[in-house]
């Protein structure tokens, strides 16, 4: 108990010090391209009925919050609708209060552990009929009891959607993680800020010294680098689980949830079916079998996780089967915040690909008030273009009640034959000849492990 206590302290003065994503206060970011995070999406990937009536689906859970997703989920939600924000970090929860000052409905926020507010809503018999949990799970102590606790607590029919750490993909942070735990012991544990600018110089010094670090930098964007809640996040986070895929996929399906749909952002699946919409129709199928389901998928992720085809994280959509619960039902979507939503622009990362950044304002517009009203779509909007049409549906910019049956077979199919392994750089050493003490000790441990990476990729 007291291991638990300890990693819940130290990942809370981490959020303290460093709120998540820790953007200008005044800032209002895109919120639609926070699609992803609503009831509404989760509900048409799971083939619910979300249409247009004139009550919310019911109340929304975001475990661990931070200081943006209150925002983005309040503007995404109706009004009739409480989005329930939970966190460690009451200055996050405070900066979440702030910018949801002035948006519609209304926003509970509970500094709390999510296992032990679960457990009150147990007892007051309290229900969600959407549960968002965007990057926690992998910094608890242990998420499994976590995880059923969700479960228990969503209404028929329910969903959850998740993101998790692709931890094989991670390996190169988890060394250069381990080698700050060490050098930067001190500044860990009395000064945060001095660490994360610490961590920054000799970042930058490795980059210039092995174009392995270089390349894994670039990778994960200037904006890691530049603003500090981010690098310490990423490098200097006090708990990360390093989990197997196939741990993750056993933890939910386990609990009784079945696998909905499986987000690829960065596009590493196109010779895949289309993993959003893969499971979407099997929501009728025995328990049994969609545990199978997923361990297979598990499996597969694996697989390509270990020679880096599939490094993006896990973006899951989970849901409960009805019959898992008391006869309730959840009630649908309020036509009127639909409408409103219309008159502001589409998400922009439905139009960042090849396959979809040629199409026009206007049919932009025409997709976006097509999946807000769950509407049919014809082959005009997207080009005739069959590949824009794959691209989109697996964006999650259309879904399969928007077409007929033969587009949707086109939009189900994989896009490419065959996906190639990325091919690293060299890491050439930083640690020198004659470098003695712990510095250089821990330095020619990190040259081991990121050595490690770049000779599996010759192999």
């Amino acid at each position: 108990m007291r291991a638990i206590l300890d990693v819940r302290q130290k990942v809370a003065a981490l959020y303290n010090r460093f709120p998540y994503p820790n953007y200008p206060l005044l800032a209002r970011p895109r919120w639609q391209d926070g699609f992803l995070t609503s009831s509404y999406f989760a509900g048409r990937l799971c083939a619910q009925d979300v249409r247009a009536t004139t009550s919310p689906r019911g109340d929304v859970l975001v475990a661990g919050c931070g200081e943006m997703l209150p925002y983005i989920i309040r503007k995404w939600e109706p009004g009739g609708t409480v989005v329930v924000n939970v966190d460690l970090s009451g200055r996050s929860l405070g900066r979440g209060r702030v910018r949801t000052l002035f948006c519609r409905g209304a926003s509970e926020f509970h500094e709390q552990d999510i296992l032990e507010f679960l457990e009150v809503c147990g007892a007051r018999g309290r229900t969600f009929a959407h549960i968002e949990t965007f990057g926690m799970l992998h910094h608890m102590d242990d998420p499994l009891p976590a995880i059923r606790a969700m479960t228990r607590q969503l209404a028929p029919g329910g969903t959850i959607r998740v993101m998790v750490y692709n931890s094989p993909a991670r390996q190169w942070i988890h060394a250069l993680q381990d080698y700050f735990s060490v050098i930067l012991r001190e500044q860990l544990e009395t000064d945060l800020v001095a660490a994360a600018h610490m961590a920054r110089r000799i970042l930058q010094g490795f980059a210039e010294t092995s174009p392995l670090v270089a390349d894994r930098i670039r990778a994960i964007g200037p904006g890691t680098m530049k603003n500090p809640a981010r690098l310490a996040d990423t490098f200097l986070h006090p708990h990360e689980l390093r989990w197997p895929i196939e741990r993750w996929f056993t933890g939910f399906s386990s609990a009784g949830l079945r696998l909905a749909g499986l987000f690829d952002r960065y596009g590493e699946l196109d010779d895949l079916p289309n993993p959003l919409w893969n499971f979407h129709t099997r929501q009728d199928t025995a328990q049994d079998t969609a545990q199978d389901t997923a361990q297979d998928t598990a499996k597969l992720l694996a697989e390509r996780a270990a020679d880096r085809r599939f490094e993006g994280n896990l973006e899951m959509v989970w849901t409960c089967p009805a019959e898992m619960r008391a006869s309730e039902k959840i009630p649908p979507r309020d036509a009127r915040h639909l409408s409103r939503l219309k008159f502001r622009g589409p998400p922009h990362i439905w139009f960042e690909f090849e396959e979809t950044r040629h199409l026009s304002v206007t049919n932009r517009i025409r997709i976006w008030h097509a999946f807000l009203d769950a509407n049919k779509i014809g082959a005009e909007v997207w080009g005739k273009n069959d590949r824009t049409l794959q691209r989109l549906a697996r964006l999650g910019a259309i879904m399969p009640d928007q077409l007929d049956a033969p587009r949707a077979l086109i939009a189900a199919r994989k896009m490419e034959d065959a996906m190639s392994p990325p091919e690293l750089p060299r890491h050439m050493p930083l640690a020198r000849d004659g470098d003695t003490g712990p510095h250089a000790s821990a330095l020619r441990t990190l040259d081991a492990a990121l050595s490690q990476l770049t000779s599996r990729d010759q192999a």
